[in-house]
C-alpha cells in the first residue's frame, strides 16, 4: 500500500501527505473519508469527479483491484 501511495498519490499529496498546490493534506482527506466504507472509498478513487459531483484535479486510480485494496489499507493505517 505504501508503495502504491508513493508511486501514485504522492505526486500531488506529497511524500509525507502534507499536500501541495495540487492536492490537500492527506489528514484532511482521510478525516472526511474516515466513516465511509472501503467500497465508497474505492468508488471515489476509481471515479473521483463523479463521486464528489464537481470538477477536481484528482485523476482516477488506474491500478488493479489488489493494488487498490492495499492502498486503502495503507490509507486507513495512517489515519489512526
Amino acid at each position: 500500500g505504501a508503495e502504491v501511495y508513493v508511486a501514485v498519490c504522492s505526486k500531488c499529496h506529497r511524500h509525507k501527505g502534507f499536500g501541495g498546490r495540487k492536492a490537500p493534506p492527506m489528514k484532511l482527506v482521510l478525516r472526511k473519508w474516515a466513516k465511509k466504507s472501503d467500497d465508497q472509498l474505492k468508488g471515489f478513487l476509481r471515479a473521483p469527479q463523479e463521486t464528489v459531483k464537481r470538477k477536481i484535479q484528482m485523476s482516477a486510480f488506474q491500478g488493479n483491484d489488489s493494488e487498490l485494496d492495499e492502498l486503502i489499507k495503507f490509507l486507513r493505517s495512517i489515519n489512526r
